[in-house]
């Protein structure tokens, strides 16, 4: 199941998934509920939806600076 998300009042938290570099990025509004990168698909593209948290791979994002 996924949900819309008022972009214009969205607030986001870094959560640390005990990985190297690896975070999970949760609404701060509902802590339940994630950034999930749809199907787990690597592809170029690939939609991000707010998805419930599993804690799976695609749920985990790497930052890096620029």
């Amino acid at each position: 199941m996924n949900w819309l998300i008022d972009l214009k009042n969205l607030h986001l938290d870094l959560y640390n998934s005990h990985q190297r570099n690896a975070y999970i990025i949760r609404n701060s509004s509902n802590r339940n509920l994630v950034l999930d990168v749809s199907n787990s698909n690597t592809a170029n593209g690939t939609r991000i939806i707010v998805s419930p948290i599993h804690y799976g791979t695609n749920q985990r994002f790497r930052l890096q600076s620029l």
